[in-house]
């Protein structure tokens, strides 16, 4: 992508992706959702660890427990969030916010840079 696009899109990266064309903003509005059992589950799952480690109480010590059981917590959250659009069928953000970002970059090489002027000025 051309230099004079990419500083733009620095500038102006959060306003571009909220004009987004509609398909792309629903479907990026969906992703948010929990409206699937794959999305339910990855919200569900991290917290069985969590409870299964401050149940099990492998140190023997409340605090240490509790810390175990957080940085599980957050491990599993993290898991869940990789493989969240394989269990659900939803693209991942990243791909959908590409594709707006290409959008723009159409928009661009057609009219130029006056283009996204107009849109972000409306």
């Amino acid at each position: 992508m051309e230099q004079e696009f990419m500083d733009y899109w620095k500038r102006h990266e959060k306003r571009l992706l909220k004009l987004a064309p509609r398909h792309l903003a629903e479907e990026k509005m969906q992703y948010g959702k929990y409206n699937t059992a794959g999305d339910w589950a990855c919200m569900i799952f991290p917290f069985l660890p969590f409870s299964l480690i401050l149940q099990i109480t492998p140190f023997g010590n409340q605090y240490i427990d509790t810390a175990l059981a957080f940085v599980a917590l957050v491990v599993f959250v993290f898991l869940c969030e990789i493989a969240r659009p394989h269990l659900t069928g939803k693209r991942p953000l990243t791909q959908i916010n590409n594709d707006i970002k290409n959008y723009w970059y159409q928009k661009y090489k057609e009219k130029g840079i006056s283009a996204l002027d107009d849109a972000l000025s409306r």
